[in-house]
């Protein structure tokens, strides 16, 4: 069973991925899950704000529930996870052959190249079946 490929154009650079190691792949899972965890939180903080903005919900309960969802939203602006998409780019990158240049992921791309070169490479093996050679340009 041949592995399936993915060609994807960054900011003018052409990368052929073939392979996503199973780290890769589970830490770009891991990161996809807090950011989804984080998205539901600020929804809720929004709709918190709302309610005690418009009085459906104590102000003093309300107000101390906003600053304990807001410390859990900035918890994953740490440094950490920013470097752990880095991580991730590198294993792929060097895993298909590619030196990783830090200074162009980092002062070329801005974050949703990053995203969806990961994205790009954690759903290129998630297929029906089929052998494919896909083509993305971000």
């Amino acid at each position: 069973m041949g592995r399936s490929k993915v060609s994807i154009t960054v900011r003018g650079e052409v990368f052929k991925i073939e392979f996503v190691s199973n780290w890769a792949t589970v830490e770009y899972y891991k990161m996809n899950k807090l950011i989804t965890n984080v998205t539901n939180k600020s929804d809720e903080l929004s709709s918190l704000m709302k309610n005690v903005n418009n009085g459906t919900v104590d102000k003093d309960r309300g107000l101390a529930k906003i600053k304990i969802i807001s410390r859990e939203i900035e918890a994953i602006g740490t440094e950490d996870f920013f470097e752990k998409r880095y991580e991730i780019i590198q294993e792929i990158l060097e895993g298909n052959n590619y030196k990783f240049d830090k200074r162009f992921w980092e002062r070329k791309c801005d974050p949703n190249d990053l995203n969806s070169f990961l994205n790009q490479c954690y759903l290129k093996d998630i297929d029906t079946g089929s052998k494919k050679k896909v083509e993305a340009e971000i």
